[in-house]
Formats: C-alpha cells, sequence, structure tokens
C-alpha cells in the first residue's frame, strides 16, 4: 500500500476512472455543503466563535481553525446521508477523510492534480479495507477504517517519504472510534461527531508522524480480527491494488436517507405503479432483505434523524412525497430473509409484499437503487443534485464555478482559490 501511495501517478489510470473520481469529490463537497446549511448543523457551528483568519466552513459564512472546521465538515458531510458509497466496502469510504484532505489540501495550496491523486489513494485503500474487514454486527463503520486510506491519502498529498508514511499509518490504524448502531437507530448524532473528530484527528495525526511519532503495524490485525471485527482478510487490502479501481463501482445518493432504505423505497413504490394499486386500499408492506439492512425496522422513529435509519418512515415519506398519500408507517414491517444475507454485499436484495384491502397479495424484487455506478445518467443527476445544493449557499455563478472546478480539477493551480469564493454565502 506504501508502494502504491508513494508511486501513484493520474496518468496511470484511464479517463472513466479519473472522471469518476472527480464525481465522487463533487458529491462529498456537494455533501458537506448540504449538511453545514442544516438546522442541526447551524447550532453545533454557532457554538464556535468565528474568526477572521482561518478556513471557510462551507456555505455558512463561518471561519475558523481548520481543526475545528475540518471537524464540522467531518460531522455535515454525513448528517443527511447524501454523501456517496460503495457496497464493495460496505461503506462510504470517502466521509472518513475527505474534510480533512480538503483542509489540508488549502493549507498547502495544493494543485488539483495532487489533490485528485491523493483522493484516489485514500479511497481505494478504505474501500478495499471496509472490504477485509467484517465488523462485529453491533458496530457501526463510521469513525473505523476509513482511517487507514485517510493516512494515506493525507501522506500522498503532504509528499511524505516512506518512513514518515510508515509512521502515519501506525497512528492512523491506532485511533479508531467505537461507534455502535444502537445510537444511530435512536436518533443520536454521536455518529456524525466520531467522523468529524476522525478527520480533525487525520490532520493532528499527520504532524505527529512527521515528528517521529509511531505505533505497532500490528494494531490493525489485533483491533479488527478480534475488537472490533469479527474477521480481518489481510489479502483483500491490497487485492488488484492500483489495477482495478473500486471507485468505478460507487454509488450516489439521490435520497436523504441511509443506502439501505433505497431500494425498498424505490422498490415499494415501482410495485404500486406496476400494479396500478390505490393507496389508499393498502392494507400492509412486508419488506423481506439481507440482515444488515433488517434492522433498521423502526416504524416510528423518535426524531428526524433516526427516520433517515427507518425503512418503514423511508417508504411511507416517498410514497407521499410522490403521490400525495399517506400510508402509516406502522403498517410496513421489515424482516430478515437469510438467503438474502448470504449474497450480501455482492448483491443487496430487497423482496417487496404489499396486502390490499381485499386481501389480494403482490409481489415485486429490487436487487438495487438509483445512483448505482451503471446508471447512463449518473453524472448529469449528480450535477443536477450539486447544482441544487450550491445553489441555496453561492451566487448562481459561484455554483456553477464549482461545478467546474471538480470536472475540471486537473487544471486546477491552488485548491484554496477555489475556496476562497465560497466565503460569499447568499442569505
Amino acid at each position: 500500500m506504501s508502494d502504491f501511495t508513494l508511486n501513484f501517478d493520474l496518468d496511470q489510470v484511464d479517463k472513466p476512472t479519473t472522471e469518476k473520481a472527480k464525481m465522487l469529490l463533487l458529491d462529498s463537497f456537494a455533501a458537506v455543503v448540504s449538511g453545514n446549511r442544516t438546522s442541526d448543523m447551524e447550532k453545533v457551528i454557532d457554538h464556535f466563535s468565528a474568526t477572521k483568519i482561518g478556513q471557510s466552513v462551507l456555505g455558512t459564512g463561518h471561519v475558523n481553525h481548520p481543526f475545528i472546521v475540518t471537524a464540522l465538515q467531518g460531522m455535515a458531510m454525513v448528517s443527511e446521508e447524501l454523501d456517496e458509497g460503495n457496497a464493495l466496502a460496505k461503506g462510504h469510504p470517502s466521509c472518513h477523510f475527505f474534510p480533512a484532505l480538503l483542509a489540508a489540501a488549502i493549507e498547502k495550496k495544493a494543485d488539483g492534480k495532487t489533490f485528485l491523486e491523493a483522493f484516489i489513494v485514500g479511497y481505494e485503500i478504505n474501500a478495499r479495507a471496509g472490504s477485509s474487514i467484517q465488523l462485529k454486527k453491533e458496530i457501526h463503520p463510521h469513525g473505523s477504517w476509513g482511517m487507514m486510506g485517510g493516512g494515506f491519502a493525507l501522506g500522498k498529498l503532504l509528499g511524505f517519504n516512506a518512513q514518515e508514511l510508515e509512521n502515519l499509518i501506525t497512528l492512523t490504524s491506532s485511533f479508531p472510534f467505537v461507534s455502535l448502531w444502537d445510537p444511530v437507530l435512536e436518533g443520536h448524532q454521536s455518529r456524525n461527531l466520531m467522523i468529524g473528530m476522525q478527520n480533525m484527528n487525520l490532520l493532528l495525526l499527520a504532524n505527529m508522524a512527521k515528528a517521529g511519532v509511531t505505533s505497532s503495524a500490528e494494531n490493525v490485525k489485533v483491533i479488527y480480527s478480534s475488537i472490533l471485527g469479527e474477521s480481518f482478510d489481510k489479502s483483500k487490502l491490497v487485492a488488484e491494488l492500483g489495477e482495478t479501481f473500486y471507485l468505478n463501482g460507487s454509488y450516489i445518493k439521490f435520497h436523504s436517507y441511509c443506502r439501505f432504505c433505497h431500494a425498498p423505497m424505490e422498490g415499494t413504490y415501482q410495485l404500486i405503479q406496476q400494479q396500478r394499486l390505490t393507496p389508499d386500499n393498502i392494507e400492509s408492506i412486508e419488506i423481506e432483505t439481507f440482515a444488515a439492512a433488517a434492522r433498521l425496522n423502526n416504524q416510528e422513529p423518535s426524531n428526524s434523524f433516526a427516520a433517515k435509519f427507518s425503512i418503514p418512515r423511508a417508504i411511507s415519506d416517498y410514497i407521499y412525497q410522490n403521490s400525495g398519500f399517506n400510508i402509516p408507517s406502522t403498517s410496513i414491517t421489515v424482516k430478515e430473509y437469510p438467503p438474502f444475507t448470504e449474497e450480501y454485499p455482492n448483491i443487496r436484495k430487497t423482496r417487496v409484499v404489499i396486502h390490499d384491502k381485499n386481501g389480494v397479495r403482490y409481489q415485486g424484487y429490487s436487487n438495487q437503487a438509483s445512483g448505482e455506478a451503471d446508471d447512463p445518467r449518473l453524472k448529469e443527476k449528480l450535477i443536477e443534485k450539486s447544482r441544487d445544493i450550491f445553489s441555496k449557499s453561492f451566487d448562481d455563478e459561484i455554483a456553477s464555478d464549482v461545478i467546474n472546478h471538480f470536472m475540471y480539477l486537473e487544471g486546477i493551480s491552488d485548491i484554496s482559490n477555489v475556496i476562497e469564493p465560497l466565503k460569499r454565502v447568499r442569505q
């Protein structure tokens, strides 16, 4: 992994891979801007006194120390469940390090090509880290394996030599956060804070590694094979690294819910349309899916954040948004179907069963949701999504400039020049 990081150059990848990496960067940036504008994040941001010198909290007009900004933007990036993801990683490779990488790039005044190369390095290693680790069922992936790729990404961006990079990786691998699923399902946002703290830690640990501070290289194996994880397949960390780019299989999210909700949402609504059902005649809906998704079965989530991790609530909201009909989330049940669990994560299968008030049963299947890598309009839809987000924070000209900068990132000579105009926030 160190050799891959030190020797990687953008010229080694084909144009579609470069294009997809820029799309993931744009989506990550948009997720931060969108999250920063939510009422919950506005309250958090307001608790930190703004400074006149520092980095911008994107889309807010606030300026603060890079460490504080990085923590806030890490929280924001995952607060709306709009950040990208990768099925093989069983998570979201970018959020673990993108805010830290952006802060480091701004401070260094890095060029766009270097920034893009560092992002690809971090993303590829993170995707493999997520794939190689089977976390214990109680552990949520936010705040854990993403430190690995993050360390390599920052080392690449900052021009670390082999020894400095090794120092950094032993440190980043030794500082995971223990994020649990239960607080997420209950509607607590501590998981978001862990992503923020993880990104801030990356900046701190990079400085520590430069100063010669180290840890044990064996920590990764111990932490993920017995403490946080049930198993750790080291070989997957380097499987086809530099040859096959996992980022090409990554998805973009177009619903503000956990990805596990998307296929049930869309599959249910599609079945209603196909069968020409009237929602007011639906008695109940049953969702059968793989174990990781089946835990999102709360019919009455306690707050709006918990609702993002409730398949019944997501389906109810989606039907209402598209038809104006209200199907109570209490009439929607979710349970595991073991054969689907065996196929996860390669296939994320969902079965939808609808019972109408006349006793008729309708059944449908969904193997994926919108935003998958094979969507022929994925780039176009991402740009539409990003423009909609940016236009709420910036003037139309600036919003267009942001998108163009990311789509032509290799031509940017200084990332900080791209960020500076974003301090002019639309009120």
